[in-house]
């Protein structure tokens, strides 16, 4: 007997490793930006100055198009095939 694997199980694994790399950029990238305005440039590493915005920028930009692809993923992972008659 063969086990049988729906189509949408490769949508879902795809949707959660992108949601898994996603969110946790996301977060890290706004952590980083909003340690930097509230401690008024001296943390987390005053040595690059203004930089610490790119350092945080960049995992922010390339973090929240994965996450949205990956809830994407899942939306479209979960829908019902439809009949056509």
């Amino acid at each position: 007997m063969t086990n049988v694997v729906p189509q949408s199980s490769g949508l879902r694994t795809a949707a959660i490793v992108l949601l898994a790399c996603g969110i946790p950029a996301t977060l890290f990238g706004l952590i980083w930006i909003l340690t930097f305005y509230a401690s008024r440039g001296e943390l987390p590493m005053p040595e690059l100055g203004s930089a610490n915005l790119v350092v945080g920028l960049i995992p922010l930009l390339i973090g929240a198009p994965l996450a949205l692809t990956g809830r994407l993923l899942l939306a479209a992972s979960r829908r019902q095939p439809t009949r056509s008659f």
